[in-house]
């Protein structure tokens, strides 16, 4: 087994109609989840990025990894649309 110490990048884009930009807040905030460790609660991509169609990327360092990493998505109980959005992940080992 290798372990690691990584820098990982969680990237995200809502995309939705440009009708009422502004109504998309709020409705798909989930928690995200790192080796079964919580790194961010409550995250609503449209309201962090000031509205839909924009790209958000959140980075986490000192994430242990040994032979796989695990990513948890979990929908906040208050979210309309229960489905969190994940477009990619990149992993780069630290020093």
């Amino acid at each position: 087994r290798k372990l690691f110490y990584g820098q990982v990048q969680v990237r995200s884009l809502e995309i939705a109609s440009n009708r009422n930009p502004k109504g998309w807040s709020g409705k798909r905030v989930f928690d995200i989840a790192l080796q079964d460790q919580r790194v961010l609660k409550g995250l609503d991509i449209v309201r962090e990025t000031g509205g839909p169609n924009r790209a958000l990327v959140k980075e986490f360092r000192g994430v242990r990894v040994s032979d796989e990493l695990t990513v948890a998505l979990t929908p906040s109980a208050s979210a309309a649309i229960r489905e969190p959005i994940l477009c990619g992940v990149e992993i780069v080992a630290e020093p």
